[in-house]
């Protein structure tokens, strides 16, 4: 059996702005999705999605395609055209047994928005890469997840793959391709919330579309905001200054706010605004992560003491926010027998 997992992630500042090419500031958490692969029995192999997929689908296996006996799994439909022919071939000689859970991902049957979709197809692609020869080289493997997630999901920056691949807290840029690791500059702490909303990515990035159509001049204006207060915070991250990183995250909020409000995105929601109002009262700030519309926000608070700290997660617990216990930096993708 072999055992593959990979972590979710966070954005810091820089979501939107990454498809423009600018850069994204973002870390691995220590949510992670799991892939169990192992030999299965006769011609037809099994997956098993937890908690997605009630019972277990049938397919089999051959170096062109995958055939489902019944409803398919897109996303492994994906990694398996994604693969190079003679790994399909060496995969396709004996039937598998794969469970793929994502599980952590999910407060009951509501997802966190921690970027389980490219933890899932990492862990997925690691436990085949691992049945087919071995780990590739970390830019074959980045192309391949790449090519995978953009068949089954479209676009996208490709942010959240990095950061599964190879974990850690990086500074992410698009084109050309940069993954740089940066350590969280001192004297600050990251609180991470989650609004009990959920929200649709790929819905919001229709309406950014459209709005570009729309309006391209206001499109441009707006946009070139959103990366300005990213690259300004890419690089006050870089340098470590706490108090430039601080106006930056702040500025980077403000830019995403004032980009919902002319293309009819509510990437700050009212639970986004009461949650920053009970940060900026403990002494921090706040902004949506990733997306917005819902899903989990993200507190920056200068770390003067326990209190400031303290102070934050008991002001977003007691207005109904959940605090994530999340472990910053965490471990990428990870293949081992089970």
């Amino acid at each position: 059996m072999i055992h593959a997992s990979a972590p979710g992630k966070l954005f810091i500042t820089g979501e939107y702005a990454v498809l423009e090419r600018a850069p994204a500031w973002l870390t691995a958490v220590d949510v992670r999705a799991h892939c169990r692969l192992e030999p299965g029995e006769g011609k037809d192999s099994r997956l098993h999605a937890v908690p997605v997929a009630v019972a277990p689908l049938t397919f089999r296996m051959t170096a062109e395609k995958l055939d489902w006996q019944g409803e398919g799994a897109t996303l492994v439909d994906a990694a398996w055209q994604a693969l190079p022919r003679e790994r399909r071939e060496k995969l396709a000689r004996s039937a598998w047994n794969i469970t793929l859970d994502t599980s952590a991902f999910f407060i009951k049957d509501r997802k966190l928005g921690l970027g389980s979709s490219a933890a899932a197809l990492v862990a997925l692609l690691g436990a085949l890469w691992a049945a087919s020869g071995g780990l590739p080289e970390h830019d074959e493997a980045f192309a391949t997840a790449r090519a995978a997630h953009e068949t089954w999901q479209g676009g996208g920056s490709g942010a959240d793959l990095a950061v599964a691949l190879a974990g850690g807290t990086l500074l992410y840029r698009r084109d050309p391709r940069v993954a740089a690791p940066v350590a969280i500059p001192p004297g600050l702490e990251l609180v991470a919330a989650w609004s009990g909303e959920p929200a649709s990515t790929g819905e919001f990035l229709r309406r950014l579309a459209a709005f570009e159509q729309r309006d391209p001049v206001a499109f441009r204006d707006c946009y070139s905001v959103v990366v300005k207060a990213a690259e300004h915070a890419a690089l006050a991250a870089s340098d470590g200054e706490p108090e430039t990183f601080l106006e930056a995250f702040c500025a980077c909020g403000n830019s995403l706010r004032a980009l919902g409000e002319a293309a009819d995105i509510p990437i700050w929601t009212e639970r986004h605004e009461r949650a920053g109002q009970l940060v900026r009262a403990a002494g921090g700030i706040y902004k949506p992560s990733g997306a917005g519309g819902g899903d989990v926000g993200i507190a920056v608070i200068p770390n003067r003491d326990a209190a400031g700290r303290n102070g934050v997660e008991s002001a977003l617990s007691s207005a109904g926010f959940t605090v994530l216990p999340l472990r910053y930096g965490a471990r990428g993708l990870a293949v081992e027998p089970a």
